[in-house]
């Protein structure tokens, strides 16, 4: 990939996490299209312009840039890509289950979650979750699950191998009714079947 962001030691970890993501993700949309970007010799289908100074957000630095198309790439790629672009930047993620209900939820990466204190949750939340890792340019779900937010993330992470099937980041939708909560879990279940053992961690009932 094509870019002009400088690779040395002034870069915070931070950031090279996110420049090497976002290679990753570029690199996966390159293969799901290889009979376009094949022609790619020059590396200059698409571009990223890096902004010398990236924005902090939460008291973190995130990357900043610009995109740029070749000519040669044709208009509808270019609008999948930046779909994909708006899917890797958001902090929010539609799964959508058996019955073809959209469950809406917040992303929350694993790595930033060293305590309970860490935990993006209030003490009281209630709702359902999926443990989640990114499979060629989407999420697969490792874990489903629900209950209190902050001990059922805390319970999993130690008392479980999710870490170890891949999970990178935890996906929560807050909502105080157990019976809806359950009847969630069960519709995404029918569709991401990745999530039971052995690829996942729930256990076919």
């Amino acid at each position: 990939m094509a870019d002009n962001f400088p690779n040395n030691v002034f870069i915070s970890e931070e950031i090279q996490k996110q420049i090497d993501t976002l290679k990753d993700y570029t690199q996966c949309f390159k293969e799901k299209h290889l009979e376009i970007f094949e022609n790619d010799v020059d590396d200059t289908f698409i571009q990223f312009i890096w902004k010398p100074f990236p924005q902090k957000e939460n008291g973190k630095d995130k990357i900043t840039f610009d995109v740029k198309f070749s000519d040669k790439l044709p208009i509808g790629i270019q609008k999948e890509f930046f779909d994909y672009l708006k899917q890797f930047m958001s902090k929010t993620y539609q799964w959508v289950g058996h019955s073809s209900k959209i469950y809406e939820t917040s992303i929350h990466p694993l790595e930033h979650i060293a305590s309970i204190n860490n935990l993006p949750f209030n003490p009281k939340d209630e709702g359902y979750f999926i443990f989640a890792k990114r499979v060629a340019c989407d999420w697969k779900a490792v874990y489903i699950g629900e209950g209190n937010l902050r001990t059922q993330t805390i319970e999993i992470l130690e008392n479980t191998d999710v870490l170890k099937k891949g999970a990178t980041h935890i996906h929560a939708l807050i909502d105080e009714r157990k019976e809806k909560r359950e009847s969630a879990i069960a519709d995404l279940l029918l569709v991401h079947s990745e999530a039971y053992i052995p690829m996942g961690y729930n256990v076919r009932k």
